[in-house]
Parts: C-alpha cells; sequence; structure tokens
C-alpha cells in the first residue's frame, strides 16, 4: 500500500472491436471486457485466501483475446504471503481461458510450477498471444529462489479450450 491506496497492476488486449483490461489487487486477478459500445462487469479470474495455496495478490497479469467472444488471463501465483521463494515453496504461472468473453470459465491450469526443478522456484511475468481458439503462446521469467540462476521460457498449446 502506498498513501492508504492498494496497488492494481493492469494489463490490456484489444481485437475485433472488444477490449480486455485484465488486473490483480489484494484480493484475486479479474478481467472486465469492452464490447459492443460498454464495459462489462468485473468477472473473478482466481482468489487470493490466506488459507488457500495462493496467498497473496498475483502480478505479471496478462491477457489476450481470440475469436468474438474468447479470452485468456496469465498471472504469478504466489504460494507465499510474501512471494519469497524457497526449497519447499515458490511461485507459479496460471492460467485460465473463457469462451463467454469472462462470464464463465474453463479450470484454471498451472503453466509453470515452482515444483518443476530447484532453477524454477520462481516464475513469472508472463506474457500470452492467442492468434485463434487453437493456438496458445506463453513466455514468461523463471528463477531460482535466489536469482542465481534465471531464463526465459516458451511454450505453446494447442487444442480447444
Amino acid at each position: 500500500r502506498r498513501g492508504g491506496r492498494a496497488r492494481v497492476r493492469r494489463v490490456a488486449a484489444a481485437s475485433g472491436g472488444r477490449i480486455a483490461l485484465a488486473y490483480s489487487n489484494e484480493s484475486g486477478v479479474a478481467v472486465r471486457v469492452w464490447s459492443n459500445g460498454t464495459w462489462g462487469r468485473a468477472r473473478g479470474v482466481a482468489g487470493f485466501d490466506m488459507g488457500a495455496t495462493y496467498k497473496h495478490p498475483g502480478f505479471g497479469t496478462s491477457v489476450a483475446l481470440y475469436g468474438t467472444n474468447g479470452l485468456a488471463v496469465a498471472w504469478a501465483a504466489c504460494r507465499r504471503w510474501d512471494c519469497l521463494a524457497s526449497a519447499k515453496t515458490g511461485v507459479d504461472v496460471r492460467w485460465r481461458e473463457s469462451t463467454t468473453n469472462g462470464t464463465s470459465w474453463k479450470s484454471r491450469v498451472t503453466v509453470a510450477s515452482y515444483g518443476g526443478s530447484s532453477a524454477r522456484r520462481i516464475n513469472n511475468a508472463p506474457s500470452i498471444v492467442m492468434p485463434s481458439a487453437t493456438k496458445r503462446y506463453i513466455v514468461y521469467f523463471t528463477a531460482a529462489a535466489n536469482y542465481s540462476t534465471y531464463r526465459v521460457m516458451y511454450e505453446r498449446g494447442s487444442g480447444k479450450p
């Protein structure tokens, strides 16, 4: 918090007369879509809770639009309240898709897990592109818990959401 105001991280994407604004705050990740000349209401993508697996506001949120109603959101999700990584915990990159402009969602997917290897305890800053409903591209940053090693990762997915 700065000056009593919560930090909100926002990103946007536009395609075919639609605009999507994805953001994270203390309670979770959400998205709003501009379509047919008006903003839709905020739609929850993922929540955070101190008693749950993901405890801290996500960061590095990314959004992509495809087709007439499709959208995808990716974010870094902390398994600790302070987002620090260790030998036993870290930060995952998560993904979720909607084919209804965010009114309903497919299941959440972990794209990169802190448990993948000791060189991948921190996974963050996802950037996504979806040129069609069947093609998904994601780039993200991964590092060891102490940042002694790091790299940029690229993954490609295919198939219907």
